[in-house]
């Protein structure tokens, strides 16, 4: 299903998996306390607040402990919220979750939550029918799991549990949809599910919920040969041309393809390129569970331009190289602010969301990089 291409830019070893051939029974691992994993390692001091081995610590307490009592406010009535204060959601929601309500947010935001309560004991259900899940699928997604955010304290060492939880949950969301089964990418968008402390069931229906429901619609990023993928690097060259131009210009005349960088970003979330920055992933993501994919453009454009000048004075391969580490070196707070003082607006990515699929329609070949 997966392009060699794809996979080996995030570092996998194996082959293209073959996720729809037929399936023997594969037992569970054990259950394991999750968030008494991650919350027994929040006291290493070599552990920031979010469970991440990092140098850096950025919350402040008082801010934080501020921002907590609004949003347990806006908790005790979400329902009348979510109707009344759109606007101030959006605006506290990009000003960051409390860290301590961030899993319970994500899940009111995406649906999850109401999945969840529609669907009692259904996830018991989907773990039970593993042995519907490709055998070739279970071992792309164990082979994964150590490659997963080997930097939190849950999923390190396989003793912390995040990964025998991560396996339940992916090889439960195989099931469930196996128009997709697993592709390798989306561990990382159920691994940030387990590093907001949500519980393994509510992390479950909101996978389900942000890839089979709008503005995210995942499944399609995922689908075998990638449309939304495909989708969106196209409306990124667009958008890179139109408040880029002179390093599209560059970009163009060197002939360099920047789909692989793209596919990274778009098929983790940027979850690969931040993980020694998660006051920034968890930020972007934050934004991303409230408003949808233009913030996963914005970021894209913001670290093109902050790295521009340095872009246009190097040849092709020096271009490639530099791509590769092109989130390195950058302060994250500069990188959270030029992202959302970007001038980019809904209409520009729909103008070029409805190129596209008029290409399509037209039988054309839509050129992405």
């Amino acid at each position: 299903k997966a392009t060699v291409s794809v996979l080996n830019c995030m570092g996998c070893e194996c082959s293209t998996p073959a996720p729809h051939s037929n399936a023997s029974r594969v037992q569970p691992r054990p259950s394991v306390q999750t968030k008494k994993s991650v919350d027994e390692m929040a006291g290493d001091d070599d552990v920031d607040e979010f469970g991440f081995y990092v140098e850096e610590h950025y919350l402040d307490s008082a801010k934080e402990a501020e921002r907590c009592e609004k949003w347990q406010k806006m908790l005790s009535d979400w329902d009348s919220a979510k109707k009344s204060m759109h606007k101030k959601i959006k605006e506290r929601v990009r000003k960051g979750i409390p860290a301590v309500l961030r899993g319970r947010v994500w899940g009111l935001l995406t649906g999850g939550d109401e999945l969840m309560r529609e669907n009692p004991g259904k996830y018991q259900e989907w773990i039970g029918k593993r042995h519907l899940v490709p055998p070739e699928n279970v071992s792309v997604i164990q082979r994964d799991l150590h490659r997963t955010l080997p930097n939190h304290s849950l999923f390190r060492e396989q003793e912390a549990g995040g990964q025998a939880v991560m396996e339940r949950i992916l090889c439960a969301y195989a099931a469930y949809d196996p128009g997709v089964g697993y592709v390798q990418g989306m561990g990382y968008i159920c691994s940030m599910f387990l590093v907001v402390k949500m519980s393994e069931e509510l992390a479950f229906w909101t996978m389900v919920a942000v890839f089979n429901r709008p503005p995210w619609h995942m499944h399609d990023l995922y689908l075998p040969g990638f449309p939304a993928l495909r989708r969106n690097q196209f409306i990124l060259k667009g958008l890179t041309q139109k408040f880029l131009p002179k390093l599209s210009a560059h970009l163009q005349a060197e002939e360099v393809d920047f789909s692989h960088t793209a596919s990274q970003w778009f098929l983790t979330l940027y979850t690969y390129q931040f993980p020694q920055h998660p006051y920034l992933l968890l930020r972007i993501l934050d934004i991303f569970y409230s408003e949808g994919w233009k913030v996963m453009f914005r970021v894209a454009l913001t670290l093109f331009s902050l790295d521009q000048d340095t872009l246009l004075e190097k040849n092709m391969e020096q271009i490639y190289m530099h791509l590769k580490n092109l989130q390195n070196s950058k302060d994250p707070k500069d990188i959270m602010g030029t992202m959302l003082s970007f001038p980019l607006q809904t209409k520009h990515i729909e103008k070029l969301g409805d190129e596209y699929d008029a290409l399509l329609r037209s039988g054309g070949n839509p050129q992405y990089m």
